[in-house]
């Protein structure tokens, strides 16, 4: 039986390219009947063949049929990559994120499967030949040209055994330092050879775990959304369930009623760091569990990518770019922690995964959860106007209370002899209690390195690196100043370049400091610090959560990546070093981040059977979303918050479009955004609608890379989705090109204005 569209003697193909546009192509006779919709293909573009996505079949060409060039090759012979039911979402992407179709289509297929990553038993792996010790001196000795190789000794000393290169390219590391390595190699310092693959995904058996006995409350939701699954309605609920309140059992009873009605199920979640928790409940309860996230190797992704679209996997559990898994008979999305802004993509195409969630579930006709404790002021609106379903869980699961919440306010508070500034009297106190009751404590301070910057005490020049407009933080154990922008480093100067004095004195903590001020106050704890620095390896998470779920450590330090979704019953205390790190940030969200990030992180205290304790220290104590985060007190928040944005014409009430424009040279970039604001005030006042524009103005980090930044935003009422379409239809063919010195990039909905 022939396929709709198959035999047909032209192709329409898209390219991964900044070009918004089908290209016709003649399918020859012996691939006639061969190509499908989906497909990758080899074409002629310009002076060379290109890979190309099919997105249609034709009779006809639509251009000069005498121009019209051959197909040269089908990629992929078996069946299409891109399965038929993901063209439409990724057409959406396209469209209202305003990058090109192929360059949707390319981010639909992890980059192992592109390159059909092959031999499961051997990877390449690079591993050191000195006593990791030594490696770290010589590290901390090079000059400072010689960064690129610092950084990988220093990456190779932190691992437990051999990196694979493929973990080095997904961290950055290559291919820039590429020929650091290299010389390294050549220097007989550091091997590069094929070694066994070790997976580091977790064991598919655990044993099936009992359901408990829903509460009341759980049970409300789970009556309003278990009716819907498998309906061929498409539901979007969003889940309201304070911390502990036993979301992810409303997760658990939706995965089953899918699966038993043949139905699998798609599960995002914000960090990497939540993997093996996650993973652990669902295999425990939902059958053949998948896992899609960027700390698997290139060939246990490709592996895991077949098993997906072979349908071998009920419950699929991924990061971001999950939300694009090739998924048979999808039947539930549940978005974890879907407030999260590791949600929203970078770079092109820059979409927001809980929004195409809910797209995707629409196309499917399936069922969507939205869970959080901290809803975004987006979805929460959504809900309280009745286009989602709000469920509400409003108390703990076993009737626990939330844990008490006792504001230090570092203004009145003074230092404490002997004791480091970042911790107060109250929180050592507290923390020397926990841990001679024998329980644990979670310590979270959102900066890592050891101090944020140096200055100089006698006339205050602060270290500041040469290629952004940011400060340089000072990382202790590598001995050097980094740019977390940029990545560049320094050795630390011995003298100020603008008095000339030797008095540069550190200032602010970030988590490496922190973990030396807890071993001054606890000298006999044992803690373990997750940040970016630390859990670089494969498998560093999984490790440093098992050891402290098994009660191996005392305290846990991190920033972010221990805020959120984390389940240790024997957490007594959560320590918030600083509530004030993102307040400061000037962005229109930064209140409603901060109050998110305080919440869900105090929500990790008290979840065993003794109540829990969380000590928050600030100099904003007066502010409404540190005194509400204190009252666990959302619908508060969000009623301050959503006013605020009303006034002034933010999201939720309007939908933001963001056009940065970079570039070497100052004044020409600040010429090309003034064009393109000028631009845009034309298309507004031909549209008519309800919008207003902002800027130019200099990004608020002015200059990152040696290229400098100014933006424009376009603040469009939520009604006018036409207006919206026109701005992106506007500035979709600046992107990507260099014009007279500048470049132009396009966000939709940022979650991020710096």
């Amino acid at each position: 039986m022939t396929a709709p569209g198959d035999g047909k003697p032209y192709a329409g193909v898209v390219f991964p390219l900044p070009l918004d546009r089908e290209f016709d192509y003649r399918v020859p006779a012996p691939l006639v009947g061969r190509l499908k919709i989906g497909s990758r293909v080899l074409a002629p573009f310009g002076p060379r063949s290109r890979q190309g996505y099919v997105v249609s079949l034709l009779d006809a060409p639509r251009h000069d049929a005498a121009r019209t060039k051959d197909v040269s090759r089908i990629l992929d012979e078996d069946e299409p990559l891109v399965a038929a039911d993901l063209l439409p979402l990724t057409r959406f992407v396209a469209d209202y994120y305003g990058c090109s179709w192929g360059e949707a289509l390319e981010a639909v297929l992890p980059a192992p499967v592109r390159r059909r990553a092959t031999d499961p038993t051997r990877e390449p792996c690079a591993r050191l030949r000195l006593d990791p010790a030594e490696a770290e001196r010589l590290a901390r000795s090079l000059p400072v040209r010689f960064a690129r190789r610092s950084q990988i000794l220093r990456l190779l000393a932190a691992a437990p055994g051999p990196v694979p290169l493929a973990d080095m390219r997904r961290g950055g590391v290559l291919p820039a330092a590429a020929s650091a390595l290299a010389t390294l190699k050549k220097d007989g310092v550091v091997a590069v050879e094929s070694l066994p693959r070790v997976p580091v995904l977790a064991p598919s058996r655990v044993p099936p775990a009992a359901p408990p006995t829903p509460t009341p409350d759980q049970e409300r939701a789970l009556a309003g959304v278990l009716p819907k699954i498998g309906s061929g309605e498409a539901a979007t609920f969003l889940l309201h369930g304070t911390t502990g309140s036993g979301k992810t059992e409303i997760y658990l009873r939706a995965m089953e009623i899918a699966r038993e009605k043949g139905l699998s199920s798609l599960v995002l979640i914000p960090e990497i760091s939540l993997t093996p928790q996650t993973l652990a409940r669902f295999r425990s309860r939902a059958g053949e569990v998948s896992v899609l996230h960027s700390h698997l190797s290139d060939h246990e992704r490709l592996e895991e990518w077949r098993r997906i679209r072979a349908g071998r996997a009920s419950v699929v559990v991924g990061a971001r770019s999950a939300v694009f898994a090739p998924i048979p008979k999808l039947g539930l999305i549940v978005v974890d922690e879907e407030h999260e802004g590791t949600y929203k993509q970078q770079s092109v195409p820059r979409y927001n995964a809980r929004d195409l969630a809910v797209v995707r579930g629409s196309l499917a006709r399936a069922v969507v959860i939205l869970g959080s404790a901290t809803p975004s002021l987006e979805s929460w609106k959504n809900a309280v106007t009745g286009k989602y379903a709000l469920l509400r869980l409003p108390a703990r699961v076993g009737g626990r209370g939330l844990p008490a919440v006792e504001i230090v306010d570092r203004t009145s508070v003074k230092p404490e002899p002997g004791l480091p500034l970042s911790i107060s009297r109250p929180l050592a106190a507290a923390l020397r209690e926990t841990v001679a009751a024998g329980r644990q404590a979670i310590l979270f301070l959102n900066r890592r390195g050891h101090s944020t910057h140096l200055h100089c005490r006698f006339c205050g020049h602060v270290a500041r690196c040469a290629r952004c407009d940011v400060g340089l933080t000072w990382h202790e154990r590598l001995g050097r100043l980094l740019c977390h922008y940029c990545g560049r480093e320094e050795i630390r100067p011995s003298k100020c370049p603008a008095c000339a004095m030797a008095a540069y004195a550190q200032s602010g903590a970030g988590t490496e400091r922190l973990e030396k001020d807890v071993a001054q106050v606890l000298p006999d704890a044992k803690a373990v610090r997750m940040d970016s620095d630390t859990m670089r390896s494969r498998g560093a998470h999984e490790r440093a959560l098992d050891e402290f779920g098994q009660g191996a450590t005392d305290l846990l330090v991190g920033t972010q990546m221990i805020a959120k979704g984390l389940d240790f019953p024997n957490v007594a205390l959560v320590g918030i070093v600083s509530a004030d790190t993102s307040l400061s940030v000037p962005d229109f969200r930064a209140a409603e981040r901060t109050f998110q990030l305080l919440t869900q992180v105090a929500g990790r205290a008290g979840r065993g059977d003794e109540p829990g304790r969380v000590i928050l220290q600030t100099w904003h104590a007066d502010h409404f979303c540190v005194a509400a985060a204190a009252r666990h007190d959302f619908e508060g928040f969000a009623r301050v918050e959503l006013e605020f944005r009303k006034r002034l014409s933010y999201p939720p009430y309007s939908r933001v479009a963001r056009i940065v424009v970079s570039g070497k040279n100052d004044e020409r970039v600040r010429e090309r955004a003034r064009e393109a604001r000028e631009a845009i005030d034309r298309t507004l006042r031909d549209a008519g609608g309800d919008a207003e524009t902002l800027g130019p103005a200099p990004c608020p980090v002015r200059r990152i890379r040696d290229r400098f930044r100014w933006h424009v935003l376009v603040k469009v009422k939520r009604r006018e989705r036409e207006i919206l379409g026109r701005i992106v239809a506007l500035v979709r063919p600046w992107q990507g090109k260099a014009a007279r010195g500048a470049t132009v990039a396009l966000d939709v909905d940022p979650t991020m204005t710096l």
